[in-house]
């Protein structure tokens, strides 16, 4: 009995230090928000993501509550015209971080719902093979 007691200790254990380790592999910072005017159906979210795991890490896609739609785009210069395309994936390498700013990447928010948008919101980024991140946009350059 002690036995089954200790290997399902250290068993918790494990999983707990994985999952530990796992959301250390993703670092989220410098998050803002486009300025927005009011009633705008659309916004863009800026941030910065950092893989400090020893994996290749892929983002596959975003979500809020605050959108009908959500989704990560590239802007790209094609025949001297500023053009925006959806990115079905981010790969990022072991120790790369990726600035998304205005004039390349972003996370492109539609439909917004202007009640819950005032006010914060969160955002999930979805990996493959990893457990999604939930962030917290703060709208604090909200236009009145």
């Amino acid at each position: 009995m002690k036995l089954l007691h200790w290997a399902v200790t250290l068993a918790l254990l494990l999983a707990v230090s994985q999952l530990q380790a796992v959301e250390a592999a993703v670092k989220v910072s410098n998050v803002s928000l486009s300025r927005v005017p009011p009633k705008s159906p659309s916004a863009a979210v800026y941030l910065s993501l950092k893989n400090e795991s020893h994996e290749p890490l892929q983002l596959m896609a975003v979500s809020t509550p605050v959108a009908r739609h959500a989704s990560i785009h590239k802007v790209i210069i094609e025949d001297e015209v500023s053009k925006m395309r959806a990115q079905k994936k981010i790969v990022l390498v072991p120790g790369q971080q990726l600035d998304f700013s205005p004039g390349g990447y972003h996370i492109m928010l539609m439909g917004l719902e202007e009640k819950t948008f005032d006010n914060g919101f969160e955002l999930t980024l979805e990996f493959v093979r990893h457990p999604p991140v939930k962030i917290v946009v703060l709208n604090k350059s909200r236009q009145k």
